[in-house]
């Protein structure tokens, strides 16, 4: 195992999670990186401004023809970070992609919407009613996404090999947890591969 994909809700520290698991095994992290790479490569950079805009104040509506280049772009790019391993891949539908990549392990981290809301207006410093509105956007372009690309629903458990709920269980626990179960099932440290 040298592949692990995270899909996370907003607020549910799964990005931290992600980028403390990569670090500790020496894999590189890949989030938005693939998102403006698919972007540039397919010619379509208005696809990568409207993924990230959660709120649509930009007001894009790519084609369909400039959404499929960059989503045959975003496939080709997971198929290929997973070809080289070594690799945490957070988002953009890796889950679904990679479902039947020997290499990978899938795990989803969510919390319940009172927590990730009180997270998120102490991280971005942002009123209640504008971290209810990240909130509700965010979680519907991932529905979206997922569904209206690959017919799946996002928080189907079984599209994850562990779901890890941070209500209870704190960031730095499940990152620990996390890499034992990873450890467990082969993966191990590139330091640690060196020696």
């Amino acid at each position: 195992m040298n592949l692990l994909t995270l899909s996370r809700q907003l607020g549910s520290e799964g990005d931290w999670i992600a980028r403390e698991v990569a670090r500790e095994l020496g894999f590189c992290y890949m989030d938005h990186q693939i998102v403006n790479r698919a972007a540039r490569e397919a010619h379509v950079p208005e696809v990568a401004l409207a993924h990230l805009d959660e709120l649509g104040f930009l007001g894009l509506r790519p084609s369909p023809q400039a959404h499929r280049a960059y989503l045959n772009r975003v496939e080709s790019i997971l198929l290929e970070l997973a070809e080289h391993g070594n690799v945490v891949i957070v988002g953009c539908g890796g889950q679904v992609v990679l479902r039947n990549h020997p290499q990978a392990i899938h795990v989803q981290v969510v919390t319940p919407i009172e927590l990730r809301l009180t997270r998120l207006m102490a991280l971005e410093r942002i009123p209640e009613d504008a971290a209810v509105n990240r909130l509700t956007a965010s979680d519907k372009r991932r529905a979206t996404y997922l569904k209206e690309n690959y017919g799946v629903d996002w928080l189907d458990p079984t599209l994850y090999d562990l779901v890890i709920n941070t209500r209870t269980i704190t960031p730095e626990s499940a990152a620990v947890g996390l890499l034992a179960i990873l450890r467990g099932a082969g993966i191990a440290a590139l330091n640690s591969q060196a020696e």
